[in-house]
This record gives structure tokens, C-alpha cells and sequence, in this order.
């Protein structure tokens, strides 16, 4: 219900199944899915990280949180709407991490009263105890901005002829022969929000989580780095055309998402109808959680689990298994199933691939030293992200 009450369903993967939520997944699938536009779109990914995120962590190597989200989150909004980033402060990564802050402190559930006794939403805001109508208000503005500015930035360069190509150019483009502009617009500014989403929380989260592992198990770091330098060598960057020879570090990036998923609990989904699932009666209308942490920690299928151990997906010969659970899809639940999984999914994981296959060309990830140059133990904490865990 604080996801209701902040707009939170002005985003087209929150809608119910039916004929508005398919018309905006085909134009999603359209710009992203189209095999013609996979090409753009990898390159765009590869050039961030190469230009971007690479360069800014050897400048400045312990604000590398910071060049995860410019050079990650970055190339997501420069598919989406073809804005340029600034190297540090930038303005569209901010509204994007606050409109991505107000969407996941909304989504959890039974976190604000209005949750559990929706009738409480009728109360005004000045009523004791309805605090969280203030909440709502403001992250119903952070959120309307985090829609609409890009996008009204994109259609202020369309006129003025300083736009570059993007999604929501394209989109736009191709309504030039539509009677309904105004309902296309809305459309267009959903789908556009929907890459922002998807691609600046997740992806940049999911990119930590590999800098985390490799910093505490360094015995990793290695085994990656080795097979970096016998595939690609030293004179040349990873590149997406690398990862069929890749093996280790597609494993690694597997593991990543199975150690420390990066939506924990999975997004809130509802039962369409009535269903018994072992026994258990579960009604229409249902609230499930499927809780992708306790499935990629199950000791039964992931022995050892809290240990970052990417071999885990390798069979003997060194090749990927396909006999244990996908991390890639069971630990990334927000990406959803079957006819709802996210189209720009494929983008997300050869981001996070990429990041760390260039990240473990380029650096060795090790703690601080002391004073007496010896290695300080490195203790690794998640804050302010309801999103992590």
C-alpha cells in the first residue's frame, strides 16, 4: 500500500497481468530485446566501463563505490536516454538512487502500518500515527522526479537538436504518426523509468557484491586473474565476446549473485488464483515472497554456502553445470519468470560480467595496510539498502 501511495505503479513490471502491461513490455522488448539492437547496446555497456569506470577507480581507487555507480548506473542512463554523466556528483545518479531509495523502502512489506490496515490511507496526513502520509507525499515527488526529469530532459534535446540516440529518443521518434501522443508519452517515460530501475540499483549492487568477495577471498581473485591472462592475455581488455572461454569467471559472477542475492527476499508477487501447493491452501490474492536468499543458502543443494566458492558451478573438467540451481535467475528474483521476466535482463548480467572480468584485468583488489605495512583484515558491512542484506 506505500508503494500504491507513493505512484510506485506508474512502473509498468508493477502493474497486474493484462492488455496496458503487455503493450508496455512489447515496446520494452522492441528497443532491448531486438537482436539488431544488441550490438549498440553491448558496446555501450563495453565503452562505460572502459572509459568510465576503469580509468576513475585507478585515479581514485577507494571511491570505487562511487565509480561503480557512475560507470554501471551510467551506461544504463545513456541507453535509456542518452544523457551524459559527470565523473563525480552527477545529478542524473542522484535522482536515480533517490527514486530507487523511495521505490525499495515502499516495497517492503509490513514495514509501514498503512501495509497491514490499508484503510489507514484515508487518514490525513496531520492525524496521529499517519506520519507515513508525509513519507508518501515526499517520496511521491523524489519518484515523479525520478520519471520524469530525464525524460523531459531527452525531449527538450530532441527539439533543440542536442540529443543523442537513446531508448526514449527512439520511442518518441516513433510516434510521430500516432493520433494519441500524450498516452505514447506516458508510455515511452514508464518503459524509460523501467531501464533506470532496473539497471542503476541492481546492476551497481550486484558489481559491489563482486568487489566484496573478491576482497575477502583473495584465493579467488587469483584463480579469475590467471585465467584472464591465459584466455585474453595482457594487452588487451575483456571484452563480452571473451566469456565463452571465460568459464571462471562466469562462475564467479554466478557465485556472486548466490552469495549475497541482490533482492534478498524477491520482489512482493500475488497469486492470480487459488492454489495448493504441497498441501498448503493458498488463496487468490495472495502476498508471496520467494525468498531467493534462503534458496541459494539451502546446505542441501550449496554446501558451505556462506563461503564464495565459484567452483561450486564448474564441473571437474572446468565447463559451467547446468545440474544445480541458476543464480542468475533464482538469486536474481527481481528479474521475474516466464512472461514476466524482465526483457532487459541479458543487459544487466553482462554489465555485472563485464565489470568484473575488466575489474580483475586491470586491478588487485586488497585491503589496507598498517602502519607496519601489514594487511588489515577487511570487514565487509551493508548499509542503507533495502534492496541488500
Amino acid at each position: 500500500m506505500a508503494y500504491e501511495l507513493i505512484d510506485g505503479k506508474r512502473l509498468f513490471a508493477m502493474l497486474p497481468y493484462g492488455d496496458k502491461w503487455r503493450e508496455y513490455r512489447r515496446i520494452m522488448v522492441k528497443h532491448i530485446s531486438a537482436r539488431e539492437n544488441q550490438k549498440p547496446i553491448f558496446l555501450e555497456v563495453e565503452r562505460f566501463i572502459q572509459k568510465s569506470l576503469l580509468p576513475n577507480m585507478l585515479s581514485s581507487p577507494t571511491e570505487f563505490l562511487a565509480h561503480i555507480r557512475n560507470g554501471v548506473g551510467g551506461s544504463i542512463i545513456s541507453l535509456a536516454y542518452g544523457l551524459s554523466i559527470k565523473k563525480t556528483n552527477d545529478p542524473w545518479i542522484t535522482i536515480a538512487e533517490q527514486g530507487m531509495h523511495c521505490l525499495t523502502t515502499a516495497a517492503v512489506p509490513g514495514k509501514h502500518a498503512v501495509d497491514v490496515i490499508p484503510l489507514l490511507k484515508y487518514l490525513p496526513e496531520w492525524f496521529p500515527g499517519a506520519s507515513f502520509q508525509r513519507d508518501a507525499k515526499e517520496g511521491k515527488r523524489i519518484f515523479a522526479r525520478f520519471l520524469e526529469e530525464p525524460f523531459e530532459a531527452v525531449k527538450s534535446g530532441m527539439i533543440n537538436g542536442t540529443v543523442r540516440s537513446s531508448f526514449v529518443s527512439r520511442g518518441l521518434e516513433d510516434m510521430s504518426e500516432l493520433k494519441h501522443k500524450s498516452e505514447w508519452e506516458r508510455v515511452i517515460e514508464n518503459v524509460g523509468g523501467m531501464f533506470l530501475a532496473g539497471g542503476t540499483d541492481t546492476s551497481v549492487t550486484a558489481v559491489v557484491n563482486v568487489v566484496a568477495a573478491l576482497l575477502l577471498f583473495p584465493d579467488v581473485q587469483k584463480k579469475a586473474q590467471a585465467e584472464i591472462d591465459v584466455v585474453v592475455g595482457r594487452h588487451r581488455l575483456p571484452t563480452l565476446e571473451d566469456k565463452p572461454m571465460l568459464p571462471y569467471i562466469t562462475a564467479l559472477v554466478k557465485e556472486s549473485f548466490r552469495w549475497k542475492p541482490v533482492v534478498p527476499t524477491g520482489l512482493p508477487h500475488m497469486t492470480s488464483e487459488d492454489d495448493v501447493y504441497k498441501g498448503y491452501f493458498i488463496p487468490k490474492g495472495s502476498i508471496i515472497m520467494g525468498n531467493s536468499w534462503a534458496i541459494m543458502h539451502d546446505e542441501d543443494v550449496f554446501p558451505n554456502p556462506s563461503k564464495f566458492d565459484p567452483t561450486r558451478f564448474l564441473t571437474s573438467s572446468g565447463q559451467l553445470k547446468t545440474s544445480i540451481p541458476d543464480s542468475e535467475v533464482v538469486g536474481t528474483f527481481g528479474f521475474g519468470r516466464s512472461i514476466r521476466a524482465c526483457p532487459g535482463n541479458h543487459i544487466a548480467i553482462a554489465s555485472v560480467w563485464l565489470s568484473a572480468a575488466c575489474i580483475l584485468a586491470c586491478f588487485n583488489i586488497a585491503p589496507d595496510l598498517n602502519e607496519e605495512g601489514e594487511l588489515i583484515p577487511p570487514e565487509v558491512e551493508y548499509l542503507g539498502k533495502e534492496i541488500v542484506s
